[in-house]
């Protein structure tokens, strides 16, 4: 998740710093949001398939399902905090350039 989390701040700044430049055209912002789409939604994905799978199905219990879920959204806050960030700095630069 940190890693993910640390990919999605990197991107952010690159991306602003393309436009900044007035280097980036509107399909690289619309390819940069699905890419954060995408890297949330497998993140997503791999996170509850790695926890499902530590469960025994068989044993499970109410505290194990509630911290299941509590994991991913943890999870799921961390990499809309960053799709935020990517979003807002974005704009950002975008009001600025024009």
């Amino acid at each position: 998740m940190n890693l993910t989390f640390a990919l999605c701040v990197a991107v952010s700044f690159l991306t602003n710093h393309l436009i900044k430049e007035r280097q980036v055209i509107n399909w690289w912002i619309a390819l940069i949001g699905v890419a954060f789409v995408l890297t949330s939604a497998w993140s997503l994905y791999l996170g509850f398939r790695s926890r499902m799978i530590a469960l025994d199905w068989m044993t499970y219990s109410t505290l194990d399902m509630n911290s299941v879920v509590q994991a991913i959204s943890k999870q799921a806050l961390a990499l809309n905090i960053a799709f935020a960030l990517g979003t807002t700095l974005s704009l950002e630069a975008l009001k600025k350039r024009g």
